[in-house]
């Protein structure tokens, strides 16, 4: 994937997305005049348009390596208007599929204060709860990538059917899933290294774009799993 000139155009369009929301992801220009506060938060709103053009692009490689496509796909986002219907959709895609695997965990924390569980046991059964919650998260944007259809995710025997009947193959993808996760989670923006040196900051950006060069053959392995065990899956 990452020597394939064919690929070039989808590894230079997810490096810029990582230097965008690297550089600018902390920059804020609001500002107070009087009484009022005008809200300009560059930083956030790069931060959001890179994750959901690399949002994007995972669905668009999960379902290209799904049906036998071995090159990275195309990047095509339909012109500027196109880009941005991308963006928020991809983003609300992931947010949406997060919450549905979450939701047995949400479910139980708002019953569980109502009716006055012990706290510690709440505690551990929402840990329980969550942690299978990340374990389905995969499965959730697998079928939506795929099927092309956000009320798919709904389905709890689209969920779990697959899993189930490939479930150690599923372990696999998942454990790699989470790892690239954890990884993501320890990276480092530029505003953490303001003061630095030249080679600390390079070294930090090498860092996110390896850590994205993970998630692409994360989300490889998710299309290679529905290739090769589409069997298992009822739609």
């Amino acid at each position: 994937m990452f020597i394939k000139l064919e690929n070039a155009a989808g590894l230079v369009f997810v490096v810029a997305a990582v230097c965008f929301k690297f550089f600018v992801g902390h920059r804020d220009y609001s500002w107070t005049m009087g009484g009022f506060r005008f809200q300009a938060p560059l930083g956030l709103v790069v931060t959001l348009a890179a994750w959901g053009c690399l949002f994007w692009y995972y669905m668009e490689i999960i379902c290209s390596t799904a049906f036998d496509v071995e090159e990275l796909p195309d990047v095509y986002m339909g012109g500027l208007f196109g880009f941005l219907w991308n963006i928020i959709r991809s983003l609300c895609i992931f947010a949406i599929a997060l919450v549905v695997v979450q939701l047995p965990c949400i479910i139980f924390l708002v019953v569980s204060r109502k009716v006055g569980i012990e706290p510690r046991l709440v505690e551990v059964i929402s840990h329980i709860l969550a942690i299978a919650g990340m374990f389905a998260f995969p499965m959730a944007i697998l079928t939506f990538s795929v099927g092309r259809d956000i009320t798919m995710v709904f389905r709890l025997d689209y969920i779990l059917k697959p899993i189930v009947n490939a479930f150690w193959p599923y372990f696999a993808v998942v454990v790699f899933f989470v790892l690239v996760w954890e990884l993501q989670l320890r990276t480092t923006g530029y505003d953490d290294l303001l003061g630095r040196s030249k080679i600390v900051v390079g070294l930090h950006l090498l860092a996110n774009i390896a850590v994205q060069a993970l998630a692409i053959v994360s989300m490889r392995s998710i299309g290679l799993f529905h290739r090769h065990y589409s069997c298992h899956f009822p739609w």
